[in-house]
C-alpha cells in the first residue's frame, strides 16, 4: 500500500490528515516534516478494519492463482462476523 493510499483510507474513515512542512531557508522552500492524524477510537477502529480489508485483498490476489477459490474466499471474508 503507498503512503497515499493510506492517507485516502484515513480521511475516508473521517480522520483529520495533516500534511507539516517547515520553511527551510538554506534551500528557500518548505520542507515536508510528516503527517498528524487526529480522530476519536470510531474513526480509529474504522480505518484499521479499511486497511485489513485492503491488505485481505492483496493476499487474496496474490495466492488466487495457487489456491481453490473456497479458500481465497475465506482469506477475503476473514475477520467478517
Amino acid at each position: 500500500m503507498t503512503q497515499n493510499e493510506i492517507i485516502e483510507m484515513a480521511e475516508n474513515a473521517e480522520l483529520v490528515v495533516s500534511k507539516h512542512s517547515v520553511w527551510t531557508p538554506e534551500k528557500k522552500e518548505f520542507t515536508y516534516t510528516g503527517h498528524t492524524v487526529e480522530g476519536d477510537l470510531a474513526n480509529l477502529m474504522q480505518f484499521a478494519e479499511l486497511v485489513s480489508r485492503a491488505e485481505r485483498e492483496a493476499i487474496a490476489k496474490m495466492v488466487e492463482p495457487w489456491l481453490l477459490p473456497e479458500y481465497v474466499e475465506k482469506i477475503r471474508n476473514r475477520g467478517q462476523a
